[in-house]
């Protein structure tokens, strides 16, 4: 009997009087495979796929300061041929080369990804535009 009143001493509720509790301190060891100070690496999290077309994308706007016949070439294929009114303005996008043929290319101002806009030729005259230019 004298063990059961020890075992319950052990578990009694102890006063705010008394010494205050301990605290848990975590012990740091040293293992051969896990250095102390490394730190676990960042699992990968997908990003999103961007909504907009990648900056390599080809993009010509053009703006007709007068009536003009165009055929628009891009990645081989004629995208569009006809004439366009004074004040169109159309954008067209390719992967690897688009090619503009202005039969009044003085008409046709044309921006390249943006840029600010230029004439592809002389007013009247027939001109062949590559974009990009040729290095």
């Amino acid at each position: 009997m004298g063990g059961a009143i020890f075992l319950i001493s052990q578990f009694s509720p102890q006063s705010s009087e008394s010494t205050p509790p301990e605290t848990f301190a975590p012990s740091v060891v040293d293992s051969p495979s896990a250095p102390a100070d490394s730190q676990p690496e960042p699992s990968p999290v997908a990003s999103p796929q961007p909504s907009v077309a990648p900056s390599s994308d080809i993009e010509v706007s053009v703006d007709l300061a007068d009536e003009s016949w165009l055929r628009v070439t891009v990645d081989g294929e004629i995208q569009y041929e006809g004439i366009l009114p004074q004040g169109e303005q159309r954008t067209w996008t390719a992967k690897e080369q688009l090619i503009i043929r202005a039969g009044n290319a003085g008409a046709v101002l044309a921006s390249f990804n943006g840029a600010t806009p230029q004439p592809l030729g002389n007013q009247g005259a027939v001109a062949t535009v590559t974009f990009p230019e040729a290095e």
